[in-house]
Parts: C-alpha cells; structure tokens; sequence
C-alpha cells in the first residue's frame, strides 16, 4: 500500500515538473533577481539592495536619491558599487521626508558581455500616519504603509526590456 502512495507522489511530483519547468525557460536564476527593502528606523529611511535569495554578485548597483521636498536647499545623493552582493543608503529624515528613489541592477550573465538589467523607481513621503506612501513610477495610486509593524517593505526590481 505505502509503495502504491509513493509511486502515485512520484508520478504527481513529475506532472507538475513538466506543467512549470516551461514557465522558466529564458528566466534568470531566482537568486539573481534583486531585491529592494525599504526600513525605517530612529527617523532615518534605511534602503538595501541585495539578492532575493542566497549569494548573488552584480556588476554594478546604483542607487540615486533626489530629494522633492525643499527646492530652495535641494540635494540629489547617488551611491554606485560595482562588483557587489549588496548595496544600503540610509537617508536622515532632518535633510528630507519627501525623495524620489531610482535604482539601478547591471547583472553580467555571459562570457560575451551580455547583462541584464533591472530597475526600480517610485516616490518615498515618509510621514507619522501612513509611515510611507510609496508611489511607484507607472503607478497611480501609492502603497501606504501604516506603522512601523508593516516594515520592511519588500519588491522585486523589474527587468528592463
């Protein structure tokens, strides 16, 4: 009986293997896909880029922070690291509580120099209720984030095409 179970998981297990396996055909490995956290911690705005899952290096990450709150004293902050598992910025909320945010993932996957590249975009208002409207760029409407229960929030950087 256990042997007629198994063979009947073996077979379910197999089915699906064949079902999913196309879906990732021309799909970069998982743990290349980049990853954006976004914290808030003792009034600083702590961003991270880093590998969805395990170990992963990229060519280059960018990080571009441009603050939208204050014309007259207006400052524009970029970080890039090349070589790198993972990249982290932290903005104070004295010098702005209103910044666009723009990153950028070079990934190097072939021996003939071809990458591919991921980005990320949006608008950050940090505020006390919701702690952050995120209006990400194409979007319409922002994801609010209530509390700092809520954090970190957490997206995958889309691949460019």
């Amino acid at each position: 009986m256990l042997r007629k179970i198994m063979m009947a998981a073996v077979v379910v297990v197999m089915v699906l293997a064949i079902l999913i396996t196309p879906q990732f055909i021309g799909v970069p490995e998982l743990s290349s896909l980049p990853q954006l956290i976004i914290d808030h911690v003792n009034n600083q705005t702590k961003i991270y880029v880093k590998p969805s899952f395990g170990h992963h290096r990229y060519s280059v990450i960018t990080i571009n922070v441009e603050d939208v709150e204050d014309l007259d004293r207006s400052w524009n902050y970029t970080l890039t690291e090349n070589d790198t598992y993972l990249v982290h910025c932290t903005i104070d909320d004295s010098n702005t509580r209103h910044f666009m945010l723009n990153i950028t993932v070079v990934d190097e996957i072939g021996e003939d120099g071809s990458c591919e590249f991921y980005d990320y975009n949006c608008t950050i208002e940090v505020s006390d209720e919701p702690l952050f409207d995120i209006l990400k760029e194409g979007k319409e409407e922002p994801i609010e984030i209530m509390g700092e229960e809520n954090l970190p929030y957490i997206a995958i950087l889309e691949r460019r095409t």
